[in-house]
């Protein structure tokens, strides 16, 4: 391929340039993509901490406020998480006495 005239100077050639400009475009995608990651998850501990931590611990270690309540951690040893959104979605039913309510 023929070099275009504004990269002939510099040596680069225009699919060169396509490929870096590419690869600078996949980065910043990639970054953007991992904010956003991690901005959903920030607002996931925030929606838990001020929802689930009163009975349920949720952190990676440590015990659950409420001796009933099953950590977070190990809720897919007992419950499919994938049906977890739609059982929640319905409001959490506490199967725990009426005075932690």
């Amino acid at each position: 391929m023929v070099p275009s005239r504004s990269f002939a100077g510099s040596g680069l050639s225009a699919v060169r340039f396509a490929i870096a400009a590419s690869a600078a475009l996949l980065v910043a995608s990639a970054v953007s993509a991992n904010a956003a990651e991690k901005t959903l998850i920030d607002k996931g501990e925030v929606l838990v901490r001020e929802n689930c931590s009163r009975c349920h611990a949720i952190g990676k270690e440590g015990d659950s406020p409420h001796k009933e309540a099953p950590p977070f951690r190990t809720l897919a040893k007992n419950y499919p998480i994938e049906d977890l959104a739609e059982s929640l979605a319905g409001g959490h039913r506490l199967r725990a006495p009426r005075d932690i309510r």
